[in-house]
């Protein structure tokens, strides 16, 4: 579910950003975009905590 979650708001981003759907479509594989995510985000001191709020949040956007 998470890594649904993950790609939506990845693609919901891209379309406000006004990124060409072919463009979308050349995005790394999701496996890569979430090690990069959780990489980021321990980096940034993140707690799972915060974790779990950034996933709720997202969720109630799709």
């Amino acid at each position: 579910m998470f890594a649904y979650v993950v790609q939506q708001q990845i693609v919901h981003e891209m379309r406000l950003n006004g990124t060409a759907f072919e463009e979308i479509f050349q995005v790394r594989s999701l496996s890569q975009v979430l090690i990069d995510l959780l990489q980021n985000l321990k980096l940034s001191g993140a707690s799972c905590a915060e974790l779990r709020v950034i996933v709720g949040r997202t969720e109630s956007k799709i």
